[in-house]
């Protein structure tokens, strides 16, 4: 969707992506691997001067990555975009993709509608019950399996908890998880925690790279307010090493499941030792991000290692985050020299 952007370069899954997808796609296969799209809306943080309007999200609250207030969503909205994800989802498909993540965490418009911090509705799709708030969530996942049919796995990604007062809790998450079991479209939980636009190193600990973020960010109003409010609205959460973040939260997902809805462990996963030690914990995956950008051959180096081998040698001083941030900005590492600050 046009208005889910939240930077200019954002792909859109239209068919003039087709090309540069199925090319993508072929590329993966031929180095032994298989792809998965992430799928997300950006919701009431989506950028008003890249959509062109206001921005839609499940109710009018404040925006602080905007500093404005988004449009509440009405029945045709909803309709539209959970269509929206579903055309989405089969363009991946006719792409080449092996999988599709629907993006449900970290504040994007789906986890909007998850939050009571940011659905304050009073009809059908309401927070104030479990049933109201996993409405839209579920829909979307619906329509996306009806989409891609039941070959394709599909792959949720969602918040343990907010980590702000008054939003979503584990035991949220556990009732959400629980409903994603029980409807059955949905083949792997990825649970994370955290809202971009609140805390966003809760998803990530380890240093924030704040003076960095400030000279790239070209907008000034940002620019601004990270300056003045930086620390507050981005706090460092330390990083310890060999110690996944989201492990023990994620473990009462995995004590609340039944057998039908496997969980991938997420979280500061950067070593063989953590990686098996999840699996007898019972997480049928793991996954990592940052070691990867250091190590793009991490796994193959564990595997000729074995029980020998060193963790990655990301040293988490999170100055990728800059380009991820920012899009103007290359993503890399620091480390490697792929980017410089």
């Amino acid at each position: 969707a046009a208005d889910g952007r939240s930077f200019a370069t954002q792909l859109l899954m239209r068919e003039e992506s087709a090309p540069m997808l199925k090319e993508l796609t072929a590329r993966v296969h031929a180095a032994g691997g298989a792809a998965c799209v992430q799928l997300t809306h950006a919701g009431s943080f989506a950028d008003r001067n890249v959509i062109g309007g206001r921005q839609i999200a499940p109710s009018s609250t404040f925006n602080p990555a905007g500093m404005d207030w988004p449009r509440a969503m009405t029945a045709d909205d909803i309709e539209r975009v959970a269509d929206d994800f579903a055309a989405a989802a089969a363009l991946a498909r006719r792409c080449g993709f092996d999988a599709v993540q629907i993006h449900c965490g970290h504040g994007y418009l789906i986890s909007q509608f998850l939050s009571p911090a940011t659905n304050l509705r009073r009809d059908e799709h309401g927070a104030a019950t479990t049933e109201g708030r996993t409405r839209f969530a579920r829909l979307v996942c619906r329509r996306v399996r009806a989409a891609v049919g039941e070959a394709m796995p599909i792959v949720v990604k969602m918040n343990l908890e907010d980590g702000f007062s008054g939003g979503a809790t584990l035991d949220d998450a556990v009732k959400f998880a629980q409903a994603l079991e029980r409807d059955g479209t949905v083949d792997l939980l990825v649970p994370s925690g955290g809202w971009i636009s609140r805390n966003g190193f809760f998803m990530l600990r380890g240093p924030v790279p704040l003076k960095e973020m400030i000279v790239a960010n070209k907008k000034p109003v940002q620019r601004l307010a990270l300056r003045l409010f930086g620390r507050a609205l981005v706090p460092a959460i330390p990083y310890e090493a060999e110690s996944p973040y989201f492990r023990e939260q994620a473990l009462v997902l995995v004590a609340h499941l039944g057998s039908g809805l496997p969980l991938c462990l997420v979280g500061g996963v950067d070593s063989l030792k953590v990686m098996e030690g999840a699996l007898r914990d019972g997480f049928a995956a793991v996954a990592a991000a940052r070691a990867l950008l250091r190590e793009p051959d991490l796994p193959k180096r564990l595997q000729a290692e074995g029980a020998e081998a060193a963790p990655s040698a990301c040293v988490h001083c999170n100055l990728c985050i800059v380009g991820s941030a920012m899009a103007e900005e290359p993503v890399g590492c620091a480390q490697r020299g792929e980017v410089e600050w």
